[in-house]
C-alpha cells in the first residue's frame, strides 16, 4: 500500500532539513506552525540541541490565525524576537500550514526586513518533502542572498580554502563533522570552511574565495552548481566519511578481497555517501557488482544504470534477496527479517536518529 510504515520510522522531513542548515549560523529560524512541527525538529531531527544554543522559534498560530493568515503577529513576534536576540538574519522555515493557506513568503520577507533591519529569507517547505530536499532550498537561498563576489587582482591573494557543502547531523549522522574534515584536509588547505555549521555567514558570504567545494551529500549539489556559474568555483562530489566506512569494512575482513569476489552488494544510504563508498570498495573488490540505493533524492547524473531509488517498504523487500550483503542503516532490517544474506550496519541519523562515529561496521 502506497505510503504505508509498518517497520521503517519516519525520516526527517524538509522542514528538519532546512533548519539544520540554519541552525549554527547566528539568526533567528522561525518554524512557520503552531508548536508541533518546532517540537519534532528541536526534539528529534536536531542533535546539537541539547549542547549547541541556537534561537529557534516557533510562531504559535492559533487555528484561526493560520485559517486568516494573521501575517502581521507573525511580523510582530519576529519584531520582538529580533531586539532580544543579536542575529545577523532571520529564516522562515515553512510548514504544512503556511502551504495549505498559501502564505505569501515573499511578503513576509518584505515586511520582516522593514521592521528589523536585518535580512529576511523564506523557505517553502511544506512538510511533505524528506531533509535533503529543505537542505537544498536553504542552502541555495543562503548563497543567493548573501554571497558576493571578491574581486582578485592577484592570485596569491587568494586563500587557500575548500569548502564543504552536506555538513549537516542528518547527512553525517555525527556531531564531530567539522574536526574530523579538517584532520582529513589539514595537509592541503589552510583552512576548511563548512557552510551552515561553523564560522556563521562568513564563509557564506566570501564563498566566492574558495578554491574548490566538497559536496558530501546530495542536498548540497545545486548549490555547488551555483557557485560554480556565479564565481567559477570547481566542485568535487566526494564524501570522505564513506571512504573511511569503507576501509573499516574492509580493514575488518567483513568484506574480503577475494580474486573471485562476485558477491552483490547494495548501498543504502543518501546518493553521494552510498556512491562515493562503492568507488572506494571498488579498489578492492573489482569483480562485485555494487548497487547504490537510497530513500531520499537520487540524481541523475550520478546515477548508474542498476541503481535503485525507494519509495515503499515494500520496494526493499522485493530486491533484498537479490543481493548478498546490504549495507545500510539497522532500522531496514525491520522490513526483510527473512532476509538471508549479509546485513551490515551504517547509521543515517535522518533515518532512524542514530548517531554514528562514522567507521561503524557491523554485521547483523
Amino acid at each position: 500500500m502506497r505510503g504505508l510504515r509498518l517497520a521503517l520510522p519516519p525520516a526527517a522531513p524538509d522542514t528538519s532539513g532546512a533548519a539544520g542548515v540554519f541552525y549554527a549560523l547566528g539568526g533567528i529560524v522561525i518554524i512557520c506552525d503552531a508548536g508541533g512541527c518546532a517540537g519534532n525538529i528541536c526534539g528529534f531531527d536536531e542533535p546539537r540541541w541539547q549542547s549547541q544554543k541556537s534561537a529557534v522559534f516557533s510562531a504559535g498560530l492559533r487555528d484561526m490565525d493560520a485559517i486568516l493568515g494573521r501575517d502581521d503577529q507573525l511580523i510582530a513576534k519576529l519584531k520582538s524576537a529580533a531586539s532580544s536576540v543579536n542575529a545577523n538574519f532571520a529564516a522562515i522555515v515553512g510548514t504544512p500550514v503556511p502551504s495549505v493557506i498559501g502564505t505569501d513568503y515573499h511578503a513576509l520577507c518584505r515586511m520582516g526586513h522593514k521592521e528589523t533591519g536585518i535580512p529576511v529569507i523564506a523557505i517553502p517547505s511544506d512538510g511533505t518533502h524528506l531533509y535533503d530536499y529543505g537542505e537544498e532550498k536553504a542552502y541555495l537561498a543562503l548563497f543567493e542572498t548573501f554571497s558576493r563576489e571578491k574581486k582578485q587582482t592577484k592570485k596569491e591573494h587568494r586563500p587557500h580554502v575548500i569548502g564543504v557543502l552536506g555538513v549537516t547531523p542528518l547527512n553525517t549522522s555525527m556531531m564531530n563533522a567539522e574536526y574530523k574534515l579538517r584532520t582529513f584536509y589539514a595537509d592541503k588547505y589552510n583552512d576548511i570552511w563548512c557552510y551552515g555549521a561553523e564560522g556563521g555567514l562568513s564563509p557564506i558570504e566570501n564563498a566566492a574565495m574558495a578554491d574548490m567545494n566538497l559536496v558530501i551529500a546530495t542536498s548540497g549539489l545545486e548549490s555547488a552548481w551555483y557557485l560554480k556559474q556565479q564565481f567559477g568555483t570547481p566542485f568535487r562530489i566526494w564524501n570522505p566519511f564513506a571512504e573511511e566506512a569503507a576501509e573499516s569494512l574492509l580493514a575488518s575482513s567483513i568484506l574480503k578481497e577475494t580474486d573471485d569476489n562476485t558477491e552483490q552488494i547494495l548501498i543504502l544510504h543518501q546518493q553521494i555517501y552510498a556512491c562515493s563508498m562503492r568507488t572506494a570498495l571498488r579498489k578492492k573488490l573489482p569483480d562485485a557488482g555494487i548497487t547504490v540505493g537510497s530513500w531520499f533524492q537520487m540524481d541523475e547524473r550520478l546515477t548508474e544504470p542498476q541503481d535503485i531509488s525507494l519509495r515503499e517498504e515494500d520496494d526493499l523487500k522485493t530486491v533484498a534477496d537479490d543481493y548478498d550483503i546490504i549495507i545500510g542503516d539497522s532500522s531496514m532490517q525491520k522490513i526483510i527479517p527473512d532476509y538471508r544474506g549479509k546485513f551490515i550496519d551504517c547509521p543515517h541519523f535522518a533515518l532512524s536518529g542514530r548517531l554514528s562515529d562514522g567507521r561503524e561496521a557491523t554485521v547483523q
